[in-house]
C-alpha cells in the first residue's frame, strides 16, 4: 500500500512541475506574439499557444498553431533556459 501512496505523490509532483513549465512556455509565447500583434487575426484567422516539448535541460520548444479559413499551420520556436 505504501508504494501506491508514493506513486500518487510522484504523479502529483509531476503534474505540478508540468504546470510550472507550461506557464513558463505560455509566457514566452506571449512575449513573442503579444495580443496586440494578434488582434488583426481576430476576424480573419487565429494564432494560439499549442503546448511545449522539452528538448533538453537547457532548451524548450514552444509550439503554436495559426491559420485562416480552411488553412491550418503549426510552428515553434526554441527557448534557451
Amino acid at each position: 500500500m505504501e508504494s501506491i501512496r508514493q506513486s500518487i505523490k510522484s504523479v502529483l509532483s509531476v503534474e505540478n512541475h508540468s504546470k510550472i513549465i507550461d506557464q513558463f512556455a505560455r509566457d514566452r509565447y506571449l512575449r513573442k506574439f503579444p495580443p496586440s500583434e494578434r488582434d488583426g487575426l481576430r476576424y480573419s484567422g487565429y494564432h494560439r499557444y499549442d503546448g511545449y516539448e522539452i528538448i533538453s535541460e537547457r532548451e524548450l520548444k514552444v509550439k503554436y498553431a495559426y491559420g485562416v479559413g480552411d488553412m491550418d499551420f503549426d510552428g515553434y520556436f526554441i527557448v534557451e533556459i
